[in-house]
């Protein structure tokens, strides 16, 4: 994988995932030999990921198991981009904790999932990266594609994830259980 552009989705792989949007993507850039998709995880969707590679005959995707905890900073840390799927019916509730970790490694986001989302309004407001719906899979091969050539945009993306891990901490956690039981009320 040296000298690849890494995207990766690294986590639960499961029904109400949009991984077939990553995979359309990685359709659409099959051509560039530089851009190369990861898919680390397990789930349910898992054989039919595998299905959809071999249909289109990719050479840019690899699939690898999920990673044990003592290697998983490692694993989160190689991507360049990192993909975070939400499902639709929890988008507006919930932010899946593998962003924090992202964050933290100092990797650019890029989610999919509906623009209203919480990981949506994440990345719009720490600018870390950037959110696609579903269905907008020429909007993100095109910015897969951009990112590859614009290493100043992606150092301020990890830059950027880097400041916003920082707001999420043990020593800060208070603030979120203030917030929580103050909206209780």
């Amino acid at each position: 994988l040296e000298g690849k552009f890494i995207i990766q989705y690294s986590g639960n792989i499961g029904a109400g995932h949009n991984i077939e949007t990553l995979i359309q993507a990685a359709v659409l850039t099959r051509f560039d030999e530089q851009i190369f998709y990861l898919i680390t995880g397990r789930g349910s969707k898992i054989e039919a990921v595998k299905k959809m590679i071999a249909e289109h005959g990719l050479t840019n995707c690899r699939i690898l198991p999920f990673q044990p905890d003592d290697m998983i900073r490692y694993s989160l840390a190689a991507a360049d981009l990192s993909v975070v799927l939400v499902e639709d019916r929890i988008a507006g509730v919930s932010i899946p904790s593998k962003v924090y970790n992202l964050m933290a490694v100092g990797s650019p986001i890029v989610s999919i999932a509906p623009l209203t989302s919480e990981i949506s309004k994440l990345v719009m407001r720490f600018d870390n990266g950037r959110n696609f719906e579903k269905d907008n899979v020429e909007g993100l091969a095109a910015f897969i594609t951009e990112m590859k050539h614009s290493p100043e945009i992606l150092r301020s993306f990890r830059e950027r994830s880097i400041i916003a891990s920082s707001e999420f901490t043990r020593a800060n956690a208070h603030k979120f259980l203030e917030i929580y039981k103050s909206s209780e009320k």
